[in-house]
């Protein structure tokens, strides 16, 4: 289901998701600024579903292999020519080769936080389900949510990721079995 938010709510959302701290874990919050920050970089004005992918990819590579199957690598330099792992991930690049220099100096740098309207739900879904719990949204809570919506499990197929486990579904495998009787079920009939 696709939603769409007005200016002020996609602003709010993503005020909250920057700015309140007790709806994200540090990892998840890392990976979201790991995501932005590769965006900007490779001139992205927005990131989607695919780009929040491999921003947690490249947050942690191990967790992510272990729910997801493909080629995670290609699948991140498609998206992302430009990206780094580690702490340098977290830093732009402007800034990285200016302490690299010989001043030692860096000046500020920002980029911006946009995400699509179906990477706010994503988040809000991820933190339904952490708060459920009792707990902050995590990695494994947006990979939980991601798993839920059939249609960012499709977009993920295209690009060449697929859960690494069978996902229960109670229309596929419930609503679509169909019992019907015909009438030569009779004893003498072969």
């Amino acid at each position: 289901m696709k939603i769409h938010l007005n200016d002020f709510q996609r602003s709010y959302a993503q005020n909250r998701i920057a700015f309140v701290h007790d709806l994200l874990s540090r990892e998840l919050g890392e990976s979201l600024r790991r995501t932005a920050l590769a965006c900007a970089e490779n001139q992205k004005k927005q990131a989607g579903i695919i780009d929040v992918m491999c921003g947690l990819y490249l947050q942690d590579r191990d967790e992510m292999a272990r729910h997801f199957s493909g080629d995670f690598e290609s699948f991140v330099r498609r998206n992302f020519p430009i990206h780094r792992f580690g702490h340098a991930g977290l830093i732009p690049k402007v800034m990285l080769d200016q302490l690299a220099s010989d001043s030692g100096e860096a000046d500020g740098v920002g980029f911006s936080l946009n995400y699509s309207d179906d990477v706010i739900r994503l988040l809000w879904l991820s933190e339904r389900l952490a708060n459920a719990v009792g707990k902050r949204a995590s990695l494994k809570d947006m990979i939980a949510a991601i798993a839920i919506d059939r249609d960012w499990m499709d977009e993920l197929s295209r690009n060449g990721l697929t859960s690494s486990r069978t996902l229960a579904d109670f229309d596929q495998d419930i609503r679509t079995i169909i019992f019907h009787a015909t009438p030569h079920t009779g004893e003498g009939w072969s």
